[in-house]
């Protein structure tokens, strides 16, 4: 797996939440805050393009977790094929759980930031 294929993890994660975004603005849009519905029972030609809106939002964020589910899964295996378990531990903080290389560093203790980057730079060479 290369490292391109690992950062898909953190950008797959940033695309649902952008899609959660949009949805929750388009609910808010369907649904404003204050408003007791429509009194007269009709349904708006924007009300329409909103709802159509909505469902392919809820389509995209389903689309995108399912990948980023697939993705994951084969992170997790290449992730488990590493012999060393400090090398493992900084690939799964890093890509599965999208951790920044200080707080890895933090975590693991007795590495610095540049440490822990260098040891995942150098085995993505390696392998």
């Amino acid at each position: 797996m290369t490292k391109e294929e690992l950062k898909q993890i953190h950008y797959l994660k940033k695309e649902v939440a952008m899609w959660e975004e949009e949805l929750e603005k388009l609910e808010g849009e369907m649904y404003p805050q204050g408003a007791g519905g429509i009194s007269d029972g009709s349904i708006s030609d924007k009300t329409g393009r909103v709802a159509c809106a909505i469902a392919e939002c809820r389509d995209m964020i389903q689309e995108k977790m399912s990948a980023l589910k697939k993705v994951e899964a084969e992170a997790l295996r290449y992730i488990a094929s590493i012999d060393d378990s400090h090398t493992r531990q900084i690939f799964y903080m890093r890509c599965v759980l999208g951790m920044g290389w200080k707080e890895i560093a933090d975590i693991i203790g007795g590495n610095t930031q540049d440490s822990v980057r260098m040891i995942f730079n150098r085995y993505c060479e390696w392998d």
